[in-house]
């Protein structure tokens, strides 16, 4: 499993895909890509 740090650095570098079921899920709830980039790149420890 990938730690956060792993994670936001693959979204910083471009490196990164959703699966079908985290696209489908998105789509669902109406939740864009640009969003998900923003919340997983957010400082957790700032708050």
């Amino acid at each position: 499993m990938k730690t956060l740090i792993e994670i936001q650095h693959q979204l910083q570098t471009g490196a990164f895909g959703f699966t079908h079921h985290a696209f489908k899920r998105a789509v669902e709830r109406n939740i864009s890509e640009l969003e998900i980039v923003e919340t997983i790149s957010m400082d957790v420890y700032a708050y």
